[in-house]
């Protein structure tokens, strides 16, 4: 089976084709903190290119739907269901906690054990969940997904050894008080291609409510009024 895979949730853009049979064909991915509605469409054409394939080649559109940056999450959903519908074939959507986990855990030798999922949400707090893997394909989630300040994720660790895996690392290290030796660290950026695709064919009926891919959102986005008013045409200036 041949899945194109898409990743817009974190600080990135990703596109890649994946085969069930051959592993990642092609692969494009840039960090960047705006811009993914420009380049999402040119990447997976350059990565369709790249593997010597064309749209309807596809079988299967894998893309990541949060938790993660709220215009991401739409840009990257947006261009997945509209792709599914002009190509004709269905699109799953996968938890960016478990892309995340599942990209770090290929770098840990010893899998089993604790592991915590942060991601960055640029403000005080971070996005985390935690897990328990007892091997690269086996991995239960040991809590919910939810935004925490730094001060109940040190809770939540509870002095237990813990892997820690994502792209707020380096703020949490900057920012945690008291004794860290009982964690260690494996920094991803962006959630691979291949842990996208590899997911997505594992729970090809998954992530979806009411046959629609719908965004993983943790709390509401963050709307504020315009500062002046709106200015109302004065129809009355036209009649007579």
């Amino acid at each position: 089976m041949l899945v194109l895979a898409i990743d817009s949730t974190m600080n990135g853009c990703s596109a890649g084709v994946y085969c069930s049979d051959q592993g990642l064909l092609s692969s494009e991915s840039h960090e960047m903190n705006r811009g993914q509605a420009e380049r999402l469409m040119p990447m997976i054409g350059c990565a369709l290119e790249k593997a010597a394939k064309v749209y309807a080649d596809i079988d299967l559109i894998a893309v990541t739907k949060g938790p993660g940056a709220f215009t991401g999450m739409r840009i990257g959903l947006a261009t997945a269901k509209a792709l599914s519908l002009a190509m004709n074939v269905p699109v799953i959507g996968v938890c960016t906690f478990q892309a995340v986990l599942h990209t770090g855990l290929a770098e840990v030798d010893d899998v089993d054990g604790r592991y915590a999922v942060l991601i960055e949400t640029k403000r005080q707090d971070f996005y985390v969940q935690l897990f328990k893997a007892y091997s690269k394909e086996q991995v239960i989630p040991l809590s919910e997904a939810q935004s925490m300040p730094l001060s109940e994720i040190s809770v939540m660790f509870d002095g237990n050894i813990c892997v820690l895996i994502g792209d707020a690392l380096d703020r949490f290290r900057a920012q945690a008080q008291g004794d860290l030796e009982y964690l260690s660290f494996v920094d991803v950026s962006l959630p691979s291609l291949k842990s996208i695709a590899y997911l997505a064919l594992c729970d090809e009926h998954g992530n979806k409510e009411g046959g629609v891919v719908k965004p993983a959102y943790i709390r509401a986005p963050d709307v504020s009024l315009p500062k002046n008013p709106p200015r109302i045409l004065d129809l009355d200036v036209f009649s007579g």
